[in-house]
């Protein structure tokens, strides 16, 4: 997961200083960089799309590059090719209606979206935010391409340590981690300071990213994974909606996003919490 996430931050290292010249009126503005952004994901879009493979077994493959058995336990010739290695595991986990009755799935849950909120407020107010301050628009850029960068290397980095410790543990720092760079928003006076907070959020954003997804499937297997991860995310892209237009009310009507801030970063913290309690539960025998 961390190496299939990584081109999230990696095009934000390369796209965000690019297309910060680009909108520039002086060069091609941002009706001309909008029109070619979407003409380059269209034509981009089918051919990488075939390179999308689903399970292994499909291909005459086992996860993790494990090869299928050539003989059976008994000494007997095993078929091998694609349609041999899917009899020979069945998708093993938890069902939706099981999933929803564990105390990890809503601790997994309600920490992901309180996490997440974060994210999605960066997302839309850290340029203006920074240009508030007193940056320029490119330097605004620079400081963005420093957190996807970061974040580029953390995100590989959270997957190691997600394969080493109990991921619950690991999201939780990278998440608490992520909160207290998201505080130090507030403390931003100098393009030295928003380049010291976009190194520690881009800290926590990487490493809590691959290991979001890959927990799921390490608690409640793959059997229903993709309706179960659905179930679970749901309620993260209301906070994702709330969270920005919150920062946005208070900056109206403040002039200032320090509450916002730091009130977010707050609930960032609880939902890291959440996640320290969310211990691996136990399949229910049938």
């Amino acid at each position: 997961m961390g190496i299939a996430g990584s081109g999230y931050f990696l095009g934000g290292v390369i796209a965000a200083p690019i297309l910060a010249w680009s909108v520039d009126p002086d060069h091609l503005g941002w009706r001309a960089t909008a029109f070619w952004i979407g003409v380059i994901f269209l034509v981009a879009a089918l051919p990488l799309s075939r390179l999308i493979r689903d399970r292994p077994e499909q291909y005459g493959q086992l996860p993790d590059g494990d090869a299928p058995p050539t003989t059976a336990e008994d000494g007997s010739s095993v078929p091998t090719g694609s349609n041999a290695a899917s009899g020979t595991r069945p998708l093993e986990g938890f069902t939706v209606r099981q999933a929803l009755r564990t105390r990890a799935f809503w601790l997994i849950t309600m920490g992901h979206a309180t996490t997440s909120m974060l994210i999605a407020t960066m997302t839309v107010h850290m340029v203006p935010m920074l240009t508030d301050q007193g940056l320029s628009l490119q330097m605004a850029a620079n400081a963005w391409a420093t957190l996807m960068s970061v974040g580029f290397a953390f995100q590989l980095i959270g997957g190691y340590v997600g394969d080493r410790v109990p991921k619950h543990l690991a999201i939780a720092f990278f998440s608490l981690v992520q909160a207290g760079g998201f505080a130090l928003a507030a403390l931003v006076e100098s393009t030295s300071m928003a380049f010291v907070f976009a190194a520690v959020y881009g800290v926590g954003v990487g490493g809590r990213n691959p290991l979001t997804v890959s927990i799921r499937g390490d608690y409640f297997g793959e059997k229903a994974f993709a309706t179960i991860t659905g179930v679970s995310m749901a309620p993260l892209y209301g906070f994702m909606v709330a969270a920005p237009l919150f920062a946005a009310a208070v900056f109206d009507s403040r002039g200032s996003y320090t509450l916002a801030i730091l009130v977010l970063a707050g609930l960032g913290a609880f939902g890291a919490l959440l996640f320290v309690f969310a211990k691996k539960p136990t399949l229910p025998q049938t």
